[in-house]
C-alpha cells in the first residue's frame, strides 16, 4: 500500500516536470528582451565590463547551458560585431564551450591600451542638448571605470562644458550626478540662445561664400575676365572710383585756374 502511494507521488511529480520548459525550449527572444544589458557595438565600449553584465543577466534568468548562452549572446551584438559572430561560427560552433566564445570575444574587442579612457575623458560638449551631453559623458566614464568616484565623475563631466555654462553651475548643489543634471538643465536656454546666434553667423558666412562663387559684374564690365569675389571688395571697382575722383579734382582745378586767369586780364 505504501509502495503504491509512493509510486503515485513519483508519477505525479514526473507529469508536473513535463510542464516546466527546459532551457533548450525557452523563447530566446523573449528572455533577451528582459535582459538589462545594452547591445554591444564595439565602438567606445568596455568589452570586459559589458561581458560581466551579460553573464550576471544570464545568472539572473538561470541561463546556465553553454549553448543557450551562445545563442542569446548573438541577440546582443550589432553592426560589425554580428559579422564577427558569423566568422567565429566557422571556427567555433554553437556546441562549443561558452568559455571559448567569451575568451575569443574579449581577445577581439577588449581595449588593452588607453584609447577608451582617453576618448571618455576628452569627450566634450559641441552642440545640441546639454543634458544629452552629460548623460553620454557619464556613460563613457562609467564604461571606462565603473568604480570611478562621484566627485571625479562630476568634475570630468563639468570639464567638458563651455566656460560660460560652467560659470553658471553651483558646485555646492552638485553632490551627485542627479544634482549636476538638475543644475545643467537650468542652462539649456543659454545654449539655445547661443546656438541661434551661431546659426545666424553661419547664414551670413554662407551668403558671403555664395557671393564669392558668383562672377563679379565689375570685372565683366571692364573686360577683366571672369573673377569670383564679392563685388564690394572688387579691386578694379575701387581703382575706378579713385581714378574718377582724381579726374574730377583735376577738372575742378583747371576750371579754377581758368577763372583766375580771366580775372587777372580784367
Amino acid at each position: 500500500m505504501f509502495n503504491d502511494i509512493y509510486l503515485e507521488q513519483v508519477r505525479k511529480t514526473d507529469e508536473g516536470m513535463k510542464h516546466i520548459p527546459k532551457e533548450s525550449q525557452l523563447n530566446l527572444k523573449n528572455v533577451a528582451e528582459r535582459f538589462m544589458v545594452e547591445k554591444f557595438t564595439s565602438r567606445h565600449a568596455n568589452a570586459r565590463q559589458w561581458m560581466e553584465i551579460f553573464e550576471k543577466e544570464c545568472s539572473r534568468f538561470e541561463v546556465t547551458e553553454d549553448t543557450t548562452k551562445i545563442e542569446i549572446f548573438r541577440l546582443f551584438l550589432e553592426k560589425s560585431c554580428l559579422d564577427w559572430y558569423s566568422a567565429t561560427l566557422t571556427t567555433l560552433t554553437v556546441s562549443s564551450q561558452w568559455l571559448e566564445w567569451k575568451e575569443k570575444f574579449l581577445g577581439t574587442f577588449s581595449d588593452e591600451g588607453w584609447s577608451l579612457g582617453m576618448y571618455a575623458i576628452a569627450y566634450r560638449y559641441r552642440e545640441g542638448s546639454l543634458i544629452d551631453y552629460a548623460m553620454r559623458k557619464e556613460k563613457l566614464l562609467l564604461d571606462m571605470d565603473k568604480d570611478i568616484g562621484v566627485q571625479t565623475l562630476i568634475m570630468l563631466i563639468v570639464a567638458g562644458l563651455p566656460e560660460f555654462i560652467r560659470s553658471k553651475i553651483d558646485r555646492e548643489k552638485c553632490e551627485n550626478s542627479t544634482g549636476l543634471i538638475h543644475e545643467i538643465k537650468k542652462c539649456e536656454s543659454f545654449v539655445s540662445r547661443n546656438s541661434f546666434m551661431r546659426k545666424k553667423e553661419e547664414r551670413h558666412d554662407s551668403r558671403k561664400k555664395f557671393e564669392e562663387r558668383k562672377p563679379c559684374r565689375n570685372c565683366e564690365q571692364l573686360n577683366k575676365g571672369t573673377r569670383y569675389h564679392p563685388e564690394d571688395s572688387c579691386w578694379f571697382k575701387k581703382h575706378r572710383n579713385e581714378t574718377t575722383t582724381i579726374g574730377s579734382n583735376s577738372v575742378l582745378e583747371v576750371d579754377l585756374n581758368t577763372e583766375k586767369n580771366e580775372l587777372s586780364h580784367h
